[in-house]
């Protein structure tokens, strides 16, 4: 059985409507005018991307870069970098923000806390590696599909 949606029922009364009146609003005028008489539209949405994206500004962070190597963070694939890379983060914040770097390799991590005005920064060739053990992260309250959840 095809269902409509409900979206292209309203489209369907709509267009319905628009031409029930088309007669009487066409009268004696010019095919010149009727092609102006409605703008285009497009249905989907996408007419409107360039004007979101005018409205975008990409986030500025200081000049000011943490080496999450410095602060202990091996690129080993083996051990854990979690405090490391958390020492970076929240040191970076306390200085005002910046970058913080993952060290190029397989860095190995449980969950971490990112604070604002800091920009994690895994360059190419840098694997970050979450631990697969659940009991590593906290359940907090989320959203998954706009259904507020507890969830890792």
């Amino acid at each position: 059985m095809n269902r409509t949606s409900r979206r292209d029922f309203m489209r369907t009364i709509a267009v319905g409507a628009v031409a029930a009146g088309m007669p009487s609003l066409l009268r004696g005028a010019t095919r010149a005018s009727v092609a102006g008489w409605i703008p285009p539209v497009r249905a989907d949405g996408w007419d409107a991307v360039p004007e979101i994206l005018a409205r975008i500004t990409p986030p500025v962070f200081p000049d000011r870069a943490f080496d999450a190597g410095k602060f202990g963070a091996v690129a080993d694939g083996m051990n854990d970098c979690t405090e490391a890379l958390q020492r970076a983060i929240d040191a970076c914040h306390d200085a005002g923000g910046g970058k913080v770097n993952v060290p190029g390799g397989r860095v190995v991590t449980g969950p971490l806390r990112l604070r604002g005005n800091v920009n994690l920064v895994v360059k190419k060739g840098s694997t970050l590696v979450f631990n697969t053990d659940p009991r590593r992260f906290p359940i907090v309250l989320t959203r998954f599909e706009g259904v507020e959840v507890m969830s890792y």
